[in-house]
């Protein structure tokens, strides 16, 4: 295996592409009721929605460190692309792109790059299946991370926060 695609958990990875070994998530987390609630395979939809309707204040979610992501780049695959939530919504972009900063600070013989899906959700996931796309048809690394913004680009228009509806808790 000379690549990894790694997606952080606002990504929806099918079975098969947990499966692959291509793909790896890294873990956004929560706060609701001074508890910690990571968003992995561990996550209780019913018991964080009930949670949250306990809660006096608004959850809180943190995107994954930097260090999370610098473990994501290490191993013997060669090309490392991660794909995070749109720049405009979390924090998850910076944090991956100082990750990788500082993993090749150590290591500055991998090829590593970080995608701004400018999305959510499914939309990271089809970006991670373009990658896999491109890789699958033998492009250098150059041609993938071309190929892939210009199918970002091309895609639905960018989220951003100030565009969602303001409701609940947040006091917006």
């Amino acid at each position: 295996m000379s690549y990894k695609i790694v997606v952080d958990s606002c990504g929806e990875l099918t079975e098969e592409m947990k499966a692959s070994g291509y793909f790896e998530t890294a873990s956004l987390s929560m706060e609701v009721g001074g508890r910690h609630i990571p968003d992995d395979e561990t996550f209780d939809q019913k018991e964080f929605l009930r949670l949250v309707a306990q809660a006096p204040e608004c959850p809180k979610s943190s995107c994954p460190s930097p260090q999370r992501y610098m473990e994501a780049c290490c191993g013997q695959e060669e090309r490392i692309y991660i794909v995070t939530l749109s720049s405009r919504l979390s924090g998850s972009y910076n944090s991956a792109m100082l990750g990788r900063k500082l993993y090749l600070e150590e290591h500055p013989h991998k090829d590593i790059y970080v995608f701004d899906s400018r999305s959510a959700s499914v939309g990271e996931t089809l970006i991670a299946l373009k990658i896999r796309e491109c890789e699958q048809r033998e492009m250098s690394f150059q041609k993938v991370v071309d190929t892939v913004e210009e199918y970002i680009k091309g895609r639905a228009p960018t989220l951003s926060w100030k565009r969602w509806i303001p409701f609940g808790k947040t006091g917006v």
